[in-house]
């Protein structure tokens, strides 16, 4: 009770409740590494087990413990051997091995078998064009939430665009909501679409000066957006709403108030209802359609108040309290966010179905389809069981590009940007100009078209391999601690 429930259990269940660590491998070493380094101080200095002490316990210790420790680690080492095989080779279609190991040595994907068939005739019978599957939500919504995956990811703002640059759209909706952009900077939106620029250049410089961009795929959505609205009639120009409490600043640490700060806003606290306030506002006054775009569980809405748990302070179950007849949210297919490392949803499941359609686009609504009974394993749950499926999340879901495909771009004239920005904080006395010009130094001076970014690819390469490392991991910290329990029966011996 002592070694495991003191020693082991309840800084498990301090780790995850009290400082939101969920990932049960991390968490794991963290604790064994601790208390491997704290039993080796101990020991040092009361030549006992802290507890032997706690408990009163009187040990006497025999050499022959010696005899125990090589036989049980290498016992151990062929049991990891062992366990590795078979887990490997179950469900492994590889073809190259090291070692007796089958590369990718991750299993990226879920099996070709039965269970993935009703996926993927669900997807043949069922599945629709996602554009025309997102816009048709506008007949019977107003207000539909767009769930990202990855910020710096490209291709979401393909897809986004497209969505937007549809006529469909600008004629029933004609407004988007981004998490992207701070909403006491939206003045500078507008200034910007109603301005004429006589070259590219300066198209591309004025984008720029609007945020700090993560990448560059909103910022080329934004120059898009820009030339599209160049083309339209004023009724039917597109409106960008930016809704952030964050400064998005190029030099944000700079800043004399903290409420241009990305990190330690005043408001960051409340940045959800807040952000999800600014949607509300526009929609109680207007009663017009809108697309709001935001990030992972800013999206999430739990419509079972009984399921409310950690996901009730989210941007879009804001809205969806004020309106509920009137909001509905999509998820764009990602991987599950996980601390330690993205995994492929319900075990790579769906990725092998969309992969046996030849990774044909699809969207479709979650009740009534096997994706939507599935457990809600975008979001790491441990040490709990799993009260939400995706049916309980999301209403709908969109597929554009395979994650293989996903690309990550370079924003350009950040340099150009952030000299702009330290030019008008110095004139009205808003920047401490040592931090800033510190900052300014950090930006390069750069212009490059887009530029891919395989940053995926590497993951993907990565990832193929963690399982492989956490169990090594997970073999060394046995043999320290088998190592471990030896020197402690031979200081006791000394003793």
């Amino acid at each position: 009770m002592s070694k495991f429930g003191l020693g082991f259990w309840l800084p498990l269940a301090l780790l995850y409740y009290l400082f939101k660590f969920p990932n049960l491998y991390i968490n794991g070493i963290i604790i064994i590494f601790c208390n491997v380094i704290f039993l080796l101080f101990y020991v040092s200095a009361k030549n006992k087990t802290w507890w032997d002490v706690l408990c009163n316990t009187h040990k006497s210790y025999v050499y022959k413990k010696n005899l125990f420790v090589f036989p049980a680690f290498l016992f151990s080492i062929v049991l990891l051997f062992f366990i590795l095989q078979i887990y490997n080779n179950v469900g492994n279609r590889g073809v190259d091995k090291i070692l007796g190991f089958k590369f990718p040595f991750k299993r990226i994907e879920y099996p070709d078998n039965r269970k993935v068939q009703s996926y993927y005739k669900f997807l043949k019978e069922k599945g629709q064009n996602p554009k025309d599957y997102l816009l048709n939500l506008f007949d019977t919504y107003d207000i539909v939430v767009l769930c990202e995956n990855l910020h710096p990811e490209d291709t979401q703002w393909d897809f986004i665009y497209d969505v937007v640059s549809d006529k469909r759209f600008y004629e029933k909706a004609g407004n988007i909501f981004t998490e992207y952009g701070c909403v006491r900077d939206h003045a500078k939106v507008d200034t910007f679409m109603q301005t004429n620029f006589n070259s590219e250049i300066e198209l591309q410089k004025a984008t720029a000066t609007l945020m700090n961009y993560h990448s560059g795929n909103f910022y080329y959505f934004m120059k898009k957006l820009y030339k599209l609205n160049s083309s339209l009639p004023d009724s039917l120009k597109i409106k960008e709403h930016f809704t952030d409490v964050l400064g998005w600043k190029y030099l944000y640490f700079a800043y004399n108030d903290s409420i241009n700060f990305d990190y330690g806003n005043p408001y960051d606290v409340k940045r959800d209802s807040l952000m999800a306030q600014v949607v509300i506002d526009w929609y109680n006054k207007e009663r017009k359609k809108c697309l709001v775009v935001t990030n992972f569980r800013h999206a999430f809405i739990v419509k079972n108040k009984e399921l409310y748990g950690n996901y009730s302070d989210n941007e879009a179950q804001y809205i969806y309290n004020s309106h509920p007849t009137q909001t509905v949210n999509i998820m764009l297919y990602g991987s599950a966010y996980n601390i330690m490392m993205f995994k492929p949803v319900s075990d790579g499941i769906w990725n092998t179905a969309l992969q046996k359609t030849d990774y044909k686009p699809v969207g479709f609504s979650f009740e009534n389809s096997p994706f939507g009974q599935d457990f809600f394993d975008k979001f790491p749950y441990f040490f709990k069981s799993y009260p939400y499926t995706y049916s309980n999340i999301f209403t709908g879901f969109v597929f554009y590009k395979p994650e293989e495909q996903f690309r990550y771009s370079k924003q350009p004239f950040k340099k150009y940007a952030a000299q702009k920005e330290y030019k008008f904080a110095v004139q009205n006395n808003l920047i401490d100009t040592i931090k800033g010009k510190q900052l300014l130094n950090n930006y390069k001076d750069e212009f490059k078209p887009l530029e891919n970014i395989s940053f995926f690819s590497l993951y993907l390469s990565f990832y193929h391999y963690a399982d492989i490392l956490i169990w090594f991991i997970w073999g060394v910290i046995v043999a320290v601690i088998l190592i471990l329990f030896n020197t402690v029966g031979c200081l006791n011996k000394k003793q």
